[in-house]
């Protein structure tokens, strides 16, 4: 086999298990957010945001755990980042 063959092989490999490996990264994903939920407009605020904003996460529930405050306070800032959401995302 000649060189010019063996490169359009091997180019065709590489553009295959690109191509799946692209399907694969757009299969959703069930993720169950664990954060200490330090608010408003922390990290953890972002991340949780960032979860349940992408189109390819299915986000299954939310925990929130004491961590750097106190648990009501953390409950009520993530509560307020669904409605903030939920009204960004609502027509």
């Amino acid at each position: 086999m000649n060189l010019f063959f063996r490169a359009r092989y091997i180019l065709l490999a590489a553009i295959i298990s690109m191509v799946s490996w692209r399907a694969q990264a757009q299969q959703n994903r069930y993720v169950v957010i664990d954060q200490d939920a330090i608010g408003p407009a922390g990290t953890d605020m972002n991340s949780i945001m960032v979860f349940v904003q992408s189109p390819n996460v299915n986000v299954l529930g939310i925990t929130v755990v004491t961590g750097d405050g106190w648990r009501d306070e953390e409950v009520a800032h993530t509560l307020r980042l669904l409605e903030l959401v939920d009204a960004l995302t609502s027509p």
